[in-house]
């Protein structure tokens, strides 16, 4: 009985082929379009920390910001922070960040952001290439502004959700989390093409099955007749 299935489903690949292949092709073709289009990259989040205990003040020059941090997932991509402006638009200042990869001391990211782009308690989110690698590593974000005074400053918050993480505030630790979140890169396509390439690459064997089993093949023939 299983084997007479077997054998009408495989006779009425054998009549469509054409028309399966070139809806294959469209389907290839189409989800091209559409990953050059829409570019195929979503993030998720991995909170670090979250429960809002202390700011650590004005941020003014000659303060700075350090915190340690593990990524459990593969593909970092960003790190998120919160900041607070004190209700106002604050010009002419900046943020200057740093990102280190604690196991081979690499810059993952360093970069500068103006405080007129800061929202108050907005999630701000500083991007870099995504790092594929990432599991299990830890890494080093050091905050440092610029040009900032009472008049301009922002400021972070730190939160303490008793996971026993520490913060250093001017070169003294205090016990809490920078207020963040990790940005995970995922490919938002990846189970599409991975089924398309599966069903491809089955049309690609039963293309191959006629010489490597012409007998089967023949079987098929003669049953359908």
């Amino acid at each position: 009985m299983v084997k007479q299935q077997w054998t009408r489903f495989c006779q009425w690949i054998k009549r469509h082929a054409k028309v399966i292949t070139f809806s294959i092709f469209c389907i290839f073709a189409l989800l091209t379009v559409i990953t050059i289009l829409f570019p195929g990259k979503t993030y998720s989040q991995a909170t670090l920390e979250s429960h809002i205990s202390q700011n650590v003040g004005p941020f003014i020059d000659g303060k700075s910001v350090e915190y340690e941090f593990s990524c459990e997932e593969d593909g970092l991509s960003g790190v998120q922070i919160l900041f607070s402006t004190y209700a106002r638009v604050n010009a002419g200042g900046k943020i200057h960040v740093g990102i280190t990869d604690l196991q081979t001391n690499k810059v993952v990211y360093q970069g500068i952001i103006k405080t007129e782009q800061l929202q108050d308690n907005q999630y701000y989110p500083v991007m870099f290439p995504e790092i594929p690698d990432s599991k299990g590593k830890q890494y080093n974000i050091k905050l440092y502004p610029e040009n900032c005074d009472l008049s301009n400053a922002v400021t972070f918050w730190i939160g303490d959700s008793g996971q026993d993480s520490e913060i250093m505030v001017d070169g003294e630790t205090v016990t809490g989390g920078l207020i963040s979140d990790l940005l995970i890169s995922k490919n938002r396509y990846r189970l599409l093409w991975e089924l398309l390439l599966l069903t491809a690459g089955s049309f690609a064997l039963w293309g191959i099955a006629p010489k490597k089993y012409p007998k089967i093949w023949e079987e098929i023939g003669e049953e359908r007749e």
